[in-house]
């Protein structure tokens, strides 16, 4: 199955766990750091059996190419929408649009139960077998009372959500359209300030409406990325990164043979990217403060 390397390593994860062999394909570039179609193309086999795009930062990926190379070749599309809850693409709710859907609701996505997430799948089989996995595979499901006799049909999980998680979820469900527009206008906030600046940045997606999961900030050099998260640090402003490629962890090198140099987009990317601070709660001025440290850092760099 063919899957980005640019994400958290989930992704790669699920293939590897269910017995397939995640095929890492390049991400498009500085402005769109989503998965590549065409780069997908150039990787698909006899042996390939289907995509999985994510969503990165909640923006859409390039979905109709996607669509278009998966009816061409036969293959399933699986969406990680785990960025994504309540961003769309031409009208149509992301994770609602490939022959499967998955959502993570760990807590620091836009809509959190504290852990856990959801599927949602267009064949009734796919999502019937979803329902037998998550509990056991057991036939009968233990929060809908007590069974006097019951079957266990097939290898299964402990996945089921609790009635605690679900009361978190539902108050957040209902802000998230709300959260989503506000971390949206953040985002534009900073992308205002650094272009007013000058600074040798950017930030990806122009344009592009989203969930606003992330703020990603992208250095024009490499060796500004790490001194400029020093800097923003001893300001007391937590970073982040996201992601380091997948294909570089040591599993997947050891498991599968990978190297530096085998997705060279994803992989100057990721020596270059940033993820600045971005919360609902956020204020302009907090974001200003982050900019400032950003543009005082470049007035003193080398």
């Amino acid at each position: 199955m063919i899957v980005p390397t640019l994400t958290f390593v989930a992704s790669a994860n699920a293939v590897a766990l269910s017995g397939g062999r995640p095929v890492f394909a390049d991400s498009i570039g500085p402005d769109d750091l989503s998965i590549d179609p065409a780069d997908v193309e150039r990787r698909i086999t006899p042996a390939t059996r289907g995509v999985m795009c994510v969503h990165y930062a909640g923006y859409p990926c390039q979905m109709d190419a996607l669509l278009d190379l998966c009816d061409r070749h036969g293959l399933f599309l699986i969406e990680d929408a785990a960025h994504a809850p309540g961003a769309s693409w031409d009208g149509r709710a992301l994770g609602t649009i490939g022959d499967a859907g998955c959502f993570s609701f760990f807590g620091n996505k836009n809509m959190s139960t504290g852990e856990g997430g959801m599927v949602l799948a267009r064949d009734p089989q796919v999502r019937d077998q979803v329902r037998l996995l998550r509990s056991h595979g057991m036939t009968w499901d233990r929060y809908r009372g007590h069974a006097s006799a019951y079957d266990v049909v097939r290898l299964g999980f402990n996945y089921r959500p609790s009635e605690l998680t679900a009361a978190l979820g539902r108050p957040q469900l209902a802000k998230l359209p709300a959260n989503n527009e506000r971390r949206n206008a953040l985002i534009e906030r900073y992308r205002a300030r650094f272009d007013e600046a000058g600074l040798p940045v950017r930030m990806p997606f122009r344009g592009q409406i989203g969930s606003g999961h992330l703020a990603v900030l992208i250095v024009d050099r490499a060796q500004d990325r790490d001194p400029l998260r020093d800097a923003l640090g001893g300001a007391g402003i937590q970073t982040s990164l996201h992601y380091p490629p997948v294909h570089l962890f040591d599993h997947y090198r050891t498991a599968y043979g990978h190297a530096t140099g085998d997705l060279p987009v994803a992989e100057d990317l990721a020596l270059r990217i940033i993820t600045l601070p971005l919360y609902p709660t956020m204020t302009p001025e907090q974001v200003d403060a982050v900019c400032d440290t950003v543009a005082a850092y470049f007035e003193g760099a080398p």
